[in-house]
């Protein structure tokens, strides 16, 4: 169990990274992947699943799938994309190998959609039932954006199957006189019942343009109001490192640190780096939770990207 939730969470981490770098104009995408997951800490990594990567006219038109356990390769699957004239992704749909027919059966797909300056504005996936040859909806995401291409707001749904509803959360931004993220208002759902979650303010520094704190407030629903803040973000910043430490108001009325991460990017703009600690209070240090590091060759494309 724990070595396939790591693989999920491992795969799912490397595409978003791998999807990110690749978006950026003149970087080669990867015509062949291979992860490696290691089960426990000290355990040698080994491979786990590699992907091959086909193209069309520049772009991943199918993607191979294939598991690996205690070395033996089994075909998993294939993924088959396709793209707007703009050569942006609207669909990509995955199919299933079945070792015992030698076929392909359809399990699920996702759909993007776009505006008119390219924001995604909807994303959803879905299962295919092949019982009633339809579709069932199991997530979704719909963003709108400001005149100047910002998130004014974003909503995301979770369906579970046999669930009368959704789950999710919300969230709706406003900016300052000087397009600055000024406050998030956060609400989450159950059963399709959107109720107040917690509210972000930011505050920046003279004309600088990345907040130096972030505040946030708890909604009490006994006296429909926001609490005071019990949560805050210090951040601080070097050319190519940004640094948080987010604390917490206890009982007695003291900030105590929880959590701080490192980002490190290089003279490329690329992520190098991400480091999430979080604070142990017996031994009053910090202890390592999360993390991922990026290699890259010297045409800009990824060679190499770790999470542990």
């Amino acid at each position: 169990m724990t070595r396939f939730f790591y693989l999920n969470t491992f795969i799912t981490l490397f595409a978003a990274g791998i999807n990110l770098l690749s978006a950026q104009n003149g970087i080669p995408q990867p015509t062949h992947s291979v992860y490696h997951i290691a089960d426990n800490s000290g355990d040698s990594l080994l491979p786990a699943s590699e992907t091959f990567y086909y193209f069309s006219n520049g772009l991943v038109t199918e993607q191979k799938h294939i598991s690996i356990y205690n070395g033996i390769e089994t075909l998993s699957g294939r993924t088959y994309n396709t793209y707007n004239t703009n050569g942006r992704l609207i669909e990509s749909l995955y199919k299933k190998y079945d070792q015992a027919t030698n076929q392909y059966t359809i399990k699920e797909k996702s759909i993007y959609v776009y505006d008119a300056q390219g924001h995604r504005t909807f994303y959803a996936t879905l299962q295919y039932d092949a019982p009633t040859n339809s579709w069932d909806t199991t997530v979704t995401t719909a963003t709108n954006y400001t005149p100047t291409g910002k998130i004014s707001d974003n909503d995301f749904k979770y369906f579970p199957f046999g669930a009368q509803g959704f789950y999710g959360d919300k969230y709706t931004n406003t900016y300052d006189a000087q397009d600055r993220l000024a406050t998030s208002h956060w609400q989450n759902a159950v059963l399709s019942v959107y109720k107040n979650s917690n509210f972000e303010t930011y505050f920046y520094q003279n004309n600088e343009d990345k907040p130096y704190y972030l505040e946030s407030q708890k909604w009490n629903s006994a006296t429909n109001n926001w609490d005071m803040a019990t949560t805050r973000i210090n951040f601080t910043y070097s050319p190519l490192t940004t640094h948080s430490v987010s604390e917490f108001l206890n009982s007695s009325g003291n900030w105590l640190p929880s959590t701080r991460t490192t980002n490190i990017r290089n003279t490329n703009d690329q992520a190098v780096s991400y480091l999430r600690e979080n604070w142990n209070v017996a031994a009053a240090d910090w202890r390592p939770f999360l993390g991922y590091e990026y290699t890259y060759n010297a045409d800009k494309s990824v060679n190499d990207y770790k999470v542990f």
